[in-house]
């Protein structure tokens, strides 16, 4: 992976702890997560990083605008159907950096 990315998505937040990580990775971060209460801590975690985003989406189906130079799904990849990942493997196609990681940083 590079050093720095302009903008980035993460998929499966959960309570924003690689979020921060990312962070000082890239120039913007969109962080998603289909849980409200993880969206909540999420939020509290990452409220003193201003480049952090985070929404609650569920993915492939509420796919974000914008163009991701890193897409990073993580652990979530344990939760999505094989058709919801191929989904978002899809979507991230067009991206110069598609990242699934499983228990690993970046």
């Amino acid at each position: 992976p590079r050093e720095h990315y302009g903008s980035a998505l993460e998929v499966g937040c959960s309570v924003g702890a690689l979020a921060v990580d990312l962070a000082h990775r890239c120039d913007h971060l969109l962080a998603l997560d289909n849980s409200e209460a993880a969206i909540r801590l999420a939020r509290r975690r990452t409220a003193a990083v201003a480049t952090i985003d985070v929404r609650r989406a569920q993915v492939p189906d509420e796919w974000p605008e914008g163009r991701f130079d890193l897409v990073s799904v993580s652990e979530v990849g344990y939760f999505l159907s094989p058709r919801q990942l191929a989904g978002v493997g899809a979507r991230a196609g067009s991206v110069e950096a598609f990242h699934v990681a499983v228990n690993a940083l970046i």
